[in-house]
Protein backbone atom coordinates (compact mmCIF):
# COMPACT_ATOMS: atom_id res chain seq x y z
CA UNK A 1 0.00 0.00 0.00
CA UNK A 2 2.46 2.43 0.92
CA UNK A 3 4.64 1.70 -2.79
CA UNK A 4 0.76 2.84 -4.38
CA UNK A 5 0.89 6.16 -2.43
CA UNK A 6 4.41 7.01 -3.35
CA UNK A 7 3.74 5.89 -7.09
CA UNK A 8 0.32 7.97 -7.12
CA UNK A 9 1.86 10.79 -5.84
CA UNK A 10 5.18 10.53 -8.34
CA UNK A 11 2.39 10.22 -11.14
CA UNK A 12 0.59 13.19 -10.13
CA UNK A 13 3.47 15.36 -9.25
CA UNK A 14 4.84 14.38 -13.08
CA UNK A 15 1.26 14.85 -14.42
CA UNK A 16 1.17 18.15 -12.90
CA UNK A 17 4.90 19.48 -13.57
CA UNK A 18 4.00 18.64 -17.52
CA UNK A 19 1.18 20.75 -17.65
CA UNK A 20 2.54 24.05 -15.98
CA UNK A 21 5.52 23.39 -18.11
CA UNK A 22 3.69 22.91 -21.33
CA UNK A 23 1.21 25.58 -20.03
CA UNK A 24 4.06 28.24 -19.60
CA UNK A 25 5.52 27.43 -22.85
CA UNK A 26 2.26 28.08 -24.98
CA UNK A 27 1.96 31.36 -23.31
CA UNK A 28 5.17 32.52 -24.16
CA UNK A 29 4.83 31.27 -27.64
CA UNK A 30 1.68 33.67 -27.91
CA UNK A 31 3.38 36.74 -26.09
CA UNK A 32 6.20 36.23 -28.64
CA UNK A 33 4.59 36.42 -31.59
CA UNK A 34 4.06 39.78 -33.93
CA UNK A 35 0.51 39.23 -33.38
CA UNK A 36 0.72 40.18 -29.32
CA UNK A 37 3.55 42.75 -30.07
CA UNK A 38 1.10 44.57 -32.63
CA UNK A 39 -2.11 44.33 -30.21
CA UNK A 40 0.32 45.55 -27.30
CA UNK A 41 1.67 48.54 -29.68
CA UNK A 42 -1.46 49.91 -30.59
CA UNK A 43 -3.79 49.39 -27.12
CA UNK A 44 -0.91 51.39 -25.69
CA UNK A 45 -2.22 53.93 -27.46
CA UNK A 46 -6.02 54.15 -27.85
CA UNK A 47 -8.16 56.50 -26.56
CA UNK A 48 -10.75 54.06 -25.26
CA UNK A 49 -8.15 51.98 -23.28
CA UNK A 50 -6.56 55.25 -21.81
CA UNK A 51 -9.26 56.10 -20.48
CA UNK A 52 -10.39 52.76 -19.09
CA UNK A 53 -7.49 52.67 -17.04
CA UNK A 54 -5.72 56.15 -16.27
CA UNK A 55 -2.95 55.05 -18.63
CA UNK A 56 -1.35 51.53 -19.16
CA UNK A 57 1.12 51.14 -16.81
CA UNK A 58 1.93 47.13 -17.84
CA UNK A 59 0.70 44.19 -19.72
CA UNK A 60 -0.41 41.17 -17.32
CA UNK A 61 1.72 38.05 -17.63
CA UNK A 62 -0.86 35.91 -18.94
CA UNK A 63 -2.18 35.83 -21.97
CA UNK A 64 -4.90 33.39 -23.67
CA UNK A 65 -6.22 32.58 -26.89
CA UNK A 66 -5.35 31.66 -30.13
CA UNK A 67 -3.06 32.34 -33.65
CA UNK A 68 -4.01 30.90 -36.26
CA UNK A 69 -1.83 30.99 -39.47
CA UNK A 70 -2.88 29.65 -42.82
CA UNK A 71 -1.81 30.28 -46.34
CA UNK A 72 -5.25 31.85 -46.85
CA UNK A 73 -6.21 34.00 -43.14
CA UNK A 74 -4.47 34.80 -40.79
CA UNK A 75 -6.49 35.35 -37.67
CA UNK A 76 -5.43 35.81 -33.84
CA UNK A 77 -7.79 36.50 -30.88
CA UNK A 78 -5.78 37.39 -27.33
CA UNK A 79 -7.18 38.03 -24.26
CA UNK A 80 -4.91 40.28 -22.15
CA UNK A 81 -5.02 42.22 -19.09
CA UNK A 82 -4.41 45.91 -19.19
CA UNK A 83 -2.90 47.38 -15.95
CA UNK A 84 -3.60 51.22 -15.67
CA UNK A 85 -2.79 53.80 -13.21
CA UNK A 86 -6.56 54.35 -12.06
CA UNK A 87 -8.32 50.82 -13.16
CA UNK A 88 -6.75 46.89 -14.49
CA UNK A 89 -9.38 45.96 -17.04
CA UNK A 90 -9.00 43.00 -20.06
CA UNK A 91 -9.47 42.90 -23.43
CA UNK A 92 -10.27 40.76 -26.34
CA UNK A 93 -8.39 41.33 -29.04
CA UNK A 94 -9.41 40.41 -32.51
CA UNK A 95 -6.08 40.43 -35.07
CA UNK A 96 -5.64 39.72 -38.51
CA UNK A 97 -3.11 40.93 -41.33
CA UNK A 98 -3.51 43.64 -44.10
CA UNK A 99 -2.53 43.73 -47.73
CA UNK A 100 0.95 44.05 -46.36
CA UNK A 101 0.31 40.68 -44.63
CA UNK A 102 1.61 42.39 -41.50
CA UNK A 103 -0.45 41.75 -38.29
CA UNK A 104 -3.09 44.69 -37.35
CA UNK A 105 -5.39 45.44 -34.84
CA UNK A 106 -9.13 44.33 -36.53
CA UNK A 107 -11.25 45.03 -33.36
CA UNK A 108 -10.75 44.91 -29.75
CA UNK A 109 -13.93 44.78 -26.32
CA UNK A 110 -13.06 45.54 -23.28
CA UNK A 111 -14.73 42.95 -20.62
Amino acid sequence: MKNYLKYSLLGLFTLTLVVVVFSVWVIGQLKSSGAYKVATEQLTSDDVILEATGGVKEYGWYVSGFIRQNSQLDSANLLLTVYGYDKNIKILCLMGKNENRQWALKDHRLL
